[in-house]
């Protein structure tokens, strides 16, 4: 009998023998046997590029005969019609500093979120590129030169040059951005800049702005001005830029922070001039609140911080509505709470607003209620942030919606109540020439909007507002244009 330690030791042979790099021929666009060409019509586009993360979110490493190296994940857009065809997409990749030469991965594997007529792949990679436990001196010099292509079924490979047009461009990236890239969303795609929910905008003079509701589920884009950050611009190495400026968001109450995205757009390889490129991430079914901060690094310029002065810039997740109703309207001489009292009626489609009430009512305000679970059921001096309402108001004429601001009134019940004020919209107010269109109709003028309500992005119900004035105005006739 052999001892149980001899068929260890045996095992242990076994599993340390070396195993072979996947070494891949460099790209030979033009070469007379054609098995190499470039795609600019886009069949293959590389999206973005991350260090890959293991299942609890720690960077993974691949490893093999006791030596590891760094992980990424390519994010690989290819056409229908290409993968009708039988392409595959893989990812060619190299140290450019290194000796291993080319290396190639054809670990893709498929993964949703491609815009219509793609199909989406991430491809992972590394082994034999960037070892892991460098020190952060020898990381801050690494590079990783990375370009994606399909491979047909006649073993021809098609390389995608539809951001970089040159034929013998790829893309390099480096250690102190962390290796991560994103294609121009403008690169096969109709629009420009990413679609979302909310689009929050960070400008040079350290403003910033909301467009839009951030939702649970939803998507936020970020559209950020580099002259923030301008610390590391124009470091470079090699003739090639060797910085970037990230954004980062991380999502509470859970403590997850998103994959960094780039924020960065070139014209150029050294990038002396940089724009901003929006960045887009999708929001959990569970966040309650985002934080976001921004930072940018180089080769030589160090690590510098865009937070708020550290406490980072928060914006919290608008809660689904679950009801809008109530809708009441108070045109009364006897003043009192606005949207309560005996002369308070319901809108049962639509509210006038004429002579009369122009002249002599004190209160005239139309109100309506909102329910949202979790957020209008109790005492809460956020509920002015988590709830946003408004009236869109297509004003007869008009093809576009106005939106007009409406006022938190009071909790009633399990309700948050807002009131518009009716003398606020009239367009016929004194000392004021009408900003909407208006018609004669018998002895009035009169303008009319139909409205409904929207409350944190979605709309409810419909309303009627009807406006009318006597034609003969003095102060309109002298100040207003006919």
């Amino acid at each position: 009998m052999r001892p149980a330690g001899l068929l260890l030791a045996l095992g242990l042979v076994a599993c340390a023998v070396p195993s072979e790099l996947d070494h891949a021929p460099a790209p030979l666009l033009g070469a007379a046997d054609g098995t190499d060409s470039a795609d600019r019509s886009c069949q293959v586009i590389l999206r973005t590029l991350r260090r890959a993360a293991e299942a609890d979110g720690r960077p993974a490493t691949l490893c093999a005969d006791g030596m590891c190296w760094l992980s990424f994940d390519a994010t690989v857009d290819v056409s229908d019609a290409a993968i009708a065809d039988g392409g595959v997409p893989e990812v060619l990749f190299r140290d450019p500093d290194g000796a291993d030469g080319w290396l190639a991965s054809t670990d893709a594997r498929p993964v949703a979120g491609a815009e219509s007529g793609f199909s989406r792949f991430v491809v992972r990679f590394g082994r034999g590129a960037i070892r892991d436990g460098m020190t952060a001196t020898a990381l801050s010099r690494a590079r990783l030169e990375v370009i994606a292509y399909l491979r047909a079924p006649s073993g021809s490979r098609v390389f995608d040059h539809n951001e970089r047009p040159g034929d013998f461009d790829d893309l390099v990236v480096h250690g102190p951005s962390q290796f991560a890239f994103d294609s121009d969303p403008a690169i096969c795609l109709a629009a420009a800049a990413p679609s979302a929910d909310a689009t929050i905008t960070f400008d040079a003079a350290f403003g910033h702005s909301v467009e839009g509701a951030l939702v649970r589920g939803g998507t936020l884009a970020i559209d950020y001005d580099p002259a923030r950050l301008p610390q590391c611009i124009g470091d470079s190495y090699m003739a090639r830029r060797a910085w970037d400026t990230l954004a980062w968001v991380r999502v509470l109450p859970s403590g997850e922070v998103l994959p960094y995205q780039s924020v960065i757009a070139c014209d150029d390889e050294r990038c002396d001039a940089p724009r901003g490129r929006p960045a887009r991430f999708d929001l959990p079914a569970d966040a309650e609140a985002v934080e976001l901060w921004f930072s940018t690094s180089g080769r030589s310029c160090g690590v510098h911080y865009d937070s708020d002065f550290g406490r980072n810039y928060r914006f919290d997740i608008q809660r689904p509505v679950g009801w809008v109703g109530g809708l009441v309207a108070k045109i009364s001489r006897a003043g009192g709470a606005p949207c309560e009292g005996a002369e308070a009626f319901d809108v049962d489609g639509s509210v006038g607003f004429g002579t009369w009430a122009r002249t002599r009512s004190i209160t005239s305000h139309v109100c309506f209620r909102v329910w949202s679970e979790g957020v209008t059921d109790h005492d809460d001096p956020a509920l002015a942030s988590a709830v946003q309402a408004s009236l869109a108001c297509t004003w007869d004429g008009e093809t576009e919606a106005r939106h007009h601001g409406v006022t938190f009134d009071a909790r009633v019940g399990n309700d948050a109540r807002y009131r518009a004020d009716l003398r606020g919209l009239d367009p016929f107010a004194s000392y004021r020439c009408p900003e909407v269109p208006t018609t004669r109709e018998g002895d009035y003028e009169v303008a009319g909007a139909s409205c409904v309500i929207e409350v944190n992005g979605a709309s409810w119900g419909e309303l009627r507002l009807a406006f009318s004035d006597y034609p003969d105005n003095a102060w309109r006739a002298a100040n207003c244009a006919p």
